[in-house]
């Protein structure tokens, strides 16, 4: 009797082992093979959005690129106009007032009286027996203020001369410059200076203003 129970007591002990034996081998089921330490079977899928990301548009020029290359638009040219003048200065005995014509293009009244000024100097080397009275006068600058022609002079040494000359000279200015419409009156100044004479032999009327201009 005693070996018939020792007997089931062994069964049961190795049935017993045997149970404890299967179950630490059994693996757990984690739904899938690990791959990198992440569930295979639970592994996202690849984002979409990079595949849903659009192919970058052909490079087109924006508004901005068009509006910093935009060709300007030319300002409009000022229109050259002509004139004929006659400039006065003297004859080759110095006795006289002689003229020459004077063909001039200007685009402004002041750039008109300013070559008109400048043709008192001969200074395109046409003068032939007409004799520039001011040639060698320094023409600080040229103003239209009020219908009135400013010119300011430097006199050097070597251009002063006698009474008679002083005069014809301003003769001259006055009978050229007075054949503008638009001058009424001159101012003459000598280096900046409303000065009594440009030589010290004629006064200097201030203004200058039109009389009567010879044809």
């Amino acid at each position: 009797m005693n070996r018939y129970v020792n007997g089931i007591r062994k069964l049961l002990a190795f049935v017993a082992l045997a149970s404890v034996i299967a179950g630490c081998g059994a693996r757990p089921d984690t739904g899938g093979e690990m791959i990198n330490g992440a569930a295979g079977g639970n592994t996202p899928p690849a984002s979409s959005e990079a595949e849903a990301t659009p192919a970058p548009e052909s490079a087109m020029p924006s508004s901005a690129a068009f509006e910093g290359s935009a060709t300007p638009t030319p300002s409009p040219t000022a229109e050259v106009k002509q004139a004929a003048i006659f400039a006065y200065g003297t004859d080759p005995d110095m006795k006289s007032l002689t003229k020459r014509s004077v063909a001039i293009g200007y685009t402004s009244e002041l750039e008109l009286l300013e070559q008109a000024v400048e043709s008192l100097r001969a200074a395109d080397g046409s003068e032939g027996d007409w004799v520039p009275l001011w040639k060698g006068i320094e023409i600080l600058s040229v103003k239209l203020e009020d219908r009135e022609a400013v010119i300011d002079v430097h006199v050097p040494d070597e251009a002063r001369s006698g009474a008679s000359w002083e005069l014809m000279m301003l003769d001259a200015l006055k009978d050229t410059l007075f054949q503008l419409q638009f001058v009424e009156s001159i101012e003459l100044l000598v280096d900046g200076e409303a000065a009594e004479s440009m030589m010290g032999h004629m006064e200097i009327e201030r203004p200058m203003t039109r009389g009567i201009v010879p044809n």
